[in-house]
């Protein structure tokens, strides 16, 4: 099948994204341990369920701050999340590079705030993906669940065989996999140019 589509995994595939940075910075806000943040908001399921849309952008904010064990307020969090994120210009360069040949997106894991924030988050975004920057709470499903791509697709007007899906993490490839669309596991700029050559996208 060829491949005229092509959506990219945000977190550790545009950005190097440093989540022990993020939770150290938010345990030095909350004046708890690191181990205290990451059991309560990482290990507990919450940011699973944020993911899934249970909650909006100011509903997670609050029940965010209330597991942190202080209030925390939006421009803070997003400092936090922004300080955490650093782009990666080579996987940006060969989006820039694809998105000259077809339509590219981003299909992100991550809660409501991001996705109403993502301008404030990664302002390099837009100018290369326009209006396709898709957050996983906005489709009320999360990767890997073959829903979520499926969801994505028909957002996009995406044909899932005739689309290209990478992401860092295995289990989400697979996920697309099972959705229908060609996967491939970021492990950076050069693989995944690679990998897109021999799809025939590039």
């Amino acid at each position: 099948m060829t491949i005229r589509f092509a959506i990219f995994d945000m977190d550790d595939v545009l950005c190097a994204y440093d989540v022990g940075g993020r939770i150290r910075k938010l345990a030095d806000f909350a004046g708890r341990t690191p181990e205290e943040v990451s059991r309560d908001i990482w290990e507990s399921g919450f940011l699973h369920e944020a993911d899934n849309g249970r909650w909006d952008a100011d509903a997670f904010l609050k029940e965010f701050g209330d597991r942190l064990g202080a209030p925390i307020d939006k421009e803070t969090w997003l400092a936090i999340r922004r300080t955490s994120m650093q782009p990666l210009p080579d996987t940006l360069a060969l989006v820039r590079r694809l998105a000259g040949r077809m339509p590219v997106a981003v299909l992100t894991n991550n809660d409501a705030l991001v996705a109403r924030e993502i301008d404030a988050l990664f302002p390099a975004l837009r100018g290369l993906f326009g209006n396709r920057i898709l957050v996983s709470a906005t489709l009320g499903w999360a990767k890997p669940d073959p829903h979520c791509y499926l969801a994505a697709c028909k957002w996009l007007a995406f044909n899932p065989t005739e689309t290209f899906f990478t992401d860092d993490l295995q289990v989400n490839v697979e996920g697309a996999r099972m959705a229908g669309l060609t996967g491939h596991r970021f492990r950076g700029a050069g693989a995944l140019a690679l990998a897109l050559q021999k799809a025939g996208a590039l």
